[in-house]
């Protein structure tokens, strides 16, 4: 854990999430992955994208992935650093979850607004899509990362997914794409010195309302049976 001098990073986040939900046993997963220019800012018209669909339906599958616990996660010596294999590469964590329980996904989303929508803007947008949701708001550079204290399950993480995508202001819908691909979300925990200088790092906290899933003080209505409890979920808390 950071000092209260320096800002708190994804990492501190992550861990923060790890201890309010008593997750110590659980299962997570780290990827290694190359970063480059996306393909909607390598073509910005729609001409462009014609050209190149098929370049828009490629899928890169991570170079590696590393399974840990949330106590590794936990320990003073944990360092996603050392799982890099190239410094063209970076570290990113999973929302899946395995627990006892079963498996399920942390509230996990990378904000990419569109141009005109100011940080107030994206605030109360955020807010509405994931129901007032307890969180984190990292600035990753020239966009932001978004950590809500939940945790959801696969039905409700496909929801919390579509959510972000039907305002369609604050998410790349080639995002969501590649995380129903994939079946997770992900976050970056590591830098790229040309493409991803910055680490994320945190810059409100938010906090709760009712909240999607575990983890708020309410749940949303959905029609069939709730989620059985795998894990005691925590309060929001401050880093």
């Amino acid at each position: 854990m950071t000092t209260r001098s320096e800002p708190c990073s994804a990492i501190d986040v992550v861990r923060k999430l790890v201890e309010d939900f008593e997750l110590h046993s659980a299962e997570f997963t780290l990827v290694e992955h190359f970063v480059a220019t996306n393909w909607r800012v390598r073509n910005p018209t729609i001409g462009d994208k014609l050209r190149n669909i098929a370049d828009g339906l490629k899928q890169h599958k991570p170079y590696k992935e590393v399974v840990l616990r949330g106590r590794e996660i936990l320990g003073g010596q944990f360092d996603p650093r050392q799982y890099l294999t190239s410094a063209d590469h970076v570290i990113s964590i999973c929302s899946r979850v395995q627990t006892n329980g079963g498996l399920f996904h942390m509230a996990m989303m990378n904000l990419h607004p569109e141009p005109g929508v100011e940080y107030q803007d994206l605030r109360a947008i955020l807010r509405l899509v994931t129901d007032d949701m307890a969180g984190y708001v990292l600035r990753s550079g020239r966009y932001f990362h978004f950590y809500g204290v939940a945790l959801l399950s696969e039905s409700d993480w496909h929801r919390f997914l579509a959510q972000f995508l039907m305002p369609s202001v604050i998410v790349s819908p080639r995002y969501i794409g590649h995380c129903l691909y994939r079946g997770y979300t992900a976050l970056r925990l590591t830098v790229n010195r040309e493409y991803k200088p910055l680490l994320p790092t945190v810059c409100e906290c938010l906090p709760g309302g009712a909240g999607l899933g575990k983890g708020g003080s309410g749940s949303r209505p959905t029609a069939g049976e709730g989620m059985e409890d795998a894990e005691p979920a925590g309060g929001a808390g401050g880093l």
